[in-house]
C-alpha cells in the first residue's frame, strides 16, 4: 500500500504542472517566492523531490546556489552583467581577453533602428537578455525580414524572461538586440562549442557540443547536435548519456586548450560555479557566453553518477 506522502507528491506535482502552464501566474510566483518556485520547476521537469537543505546532485546544488546568489548583493550586481550578451563584452575585456570577442555589427533598442541592407550576407542576431532567442542568417537574400522584425519586436517587450524558468539573473536586464558575425569553421565537424565547467575558479571538465548539421534552424538549434564530455587533459569520459551523442566522434583537443582553461578561470574565479563557453575558429579563441544556470539547472544529459559526483565540488 502506498504512503500518504506518495499521494501528496503526486498532488504537488500536478499543482506545479498547472501553475507552470499559466505563465503569468508562474512568473508572479517566481518573482515573489523564488525558492518555492525553483523547487516546483525542478520537480516538474525531472520528477524528483527537491532538497534545499541537503542537495542530492549537481542540479539540486545549482538550484540552491541560484537561490543563494539571488540574495547575495555582490552576485545580484555582477551575475546579470555576465549573462547580458552585450554587457559581458566589457567584463571579458576588463579581464584582459578583449581579443576573444566576436565582431560586433551593432546593438539596438528597437528593430526599426537596424539597417538590414548594411548587414553582411550572413550574421547572428540574438537577444541580450535571454537564452534561445536567436536568429541565424545564412543568406539574407532568403530572409523574411518582416517576420524577423515581428519576432524580435515581441521579444523586446518581454522584460520578464527568466522568471518563468526561475532564472532571476535575466529578469532585470534591459532587452536589446545584438548582431554579431556569424561564426563558422573550416573543419570536418562544423563549429565546436567548448563549455568549460568552472567550480570555485577551477576548470573541472568541458561539456562539448559538435556535429551540428547543415540545416541550421532559425532559432539557432540543430537536430543532430551531439554532446560529449572531456577532462582538462582532453580524455573523453563516459559522463553523457548515450542518447545525447547519437553520432559520437572523437573531438580533437583545441589548439588553444591551455589558454581556454586560463581564460575561464580568470573570468570565473569570483563565482562558486559558472559554465564558460568559447569557440576556436582557425586556432583563435572566440568568447561565447557565461551561464550560471545551465539548461535551467535541469540537466538531463549527464549520467546520474556524474551529477552526484560533481555535487560534492560545489557543496
Amino acid at each position: 500500500m502506498k504512503s500518504i506522502g506518495h499521494y501528496c507528491d503526486i498532488i504537488r506535482r500536478r499543482i506545479g504542472k498547472w501553475i507552470l502552464s499559466k505563465q503569468s501566474l508562474a512568473r508572479f510566483i517566481s518573482r515573489h517566492c523564488l525558492k518555492w518556485y525553483l523547487a516546483l520547476y525542478y520537480e516538474n521537469w525531472l520528477g524528483k523531490r527537491m532538497h534545499f537543505r541537503n542537495p542530492r546532485d549537481l542540479n539540486q546544488a545549482l538550484i540552491k546556489l541560484s537561490w543563494l546568489n539571488s540574495r547575495n548583493p555582490k552576485m545580484q550586481q555582477i551575475i546579470p552583467i555576465c549573462v547580458d550578451k552585450y554587457a559581458v563584452r566589457e567584463y571579458i575585456a576588463s579581464k584582459g581577453y578583449g581579443d576573444t570577442l566576436n565582431e560586433l555589427y551593432g546593438v539596438y533598442d528597437k528593430v526599426e533602428d537596424i539597417d538590414f541592407e548594411a548587414l553582411p550576407i550572413q550574421f547572428a542576431m540574438k537577444m541580450n537578455n535571454a537564452s534561445g532567442r536567436n536568429y541565424i542568417c545564412l543568406d539574407k537574400t532568403q530572409c523574411n525580414w518582416e517576420e524577423i522584425k515581428t519576432k524580435f519586436s515581441k521579444w523586446l517587450q518581454d522584460r520578464d524572461f527568466g522568471w518563468w524558468t526561475g532564472e532571476w539573473q535575466y529578469a532585470n536586464i534591459k532587452p536589446q538586440i545584438v548582431i554579431e558575425k556569424y561564426l563558422k569553421d573550416l573543419g570536418d565537424m562544423s563549429l565546436i562549442d567548448y563549455k568549460a565547467q568552472v567550480f570555485h575558479g577551477k576548470v573541472v571538465d568541458f561539456f562539448v557540443c559538435y556535429n551540428r548539421d547543415n540545416e541550421v534552424h532559425e532559432d539557432g538549434n540543430s537536430g543532430s547536435v551531439c554532446y560529449d564530455c572531456y577532462d582538462t587533459q582532453w580524455n573523453r569520459t563516459e559522463d553523457i548519456t548515450a542518447s545525447w551523442h547519437p553520432q559520437r566522434q572523437m573531438v580533437p583537443a583545441p589548439k588553444q586548450l591551455k589558454r581556454m582553461i586560463q581564460m575561464a578561470e580568470d573570468c570565473c574565479k569570483v563565482f562558486p560555479y559558472c559554465r564558460f563557453d568559447v569557440y576556436e575558429i582557425n586556432g583563435k579563441i572566440v568568447f561565447g557566453e557565461m551561464t550560471f544556470t545551465p539548461h535551467g539547472n535541469v540537466m538531463n544529459y549527464y549520467t546520474d553518477e556524474y551529477l552526484v559526483r560533481m555535487k560534492d565540488l560545489l557543496i
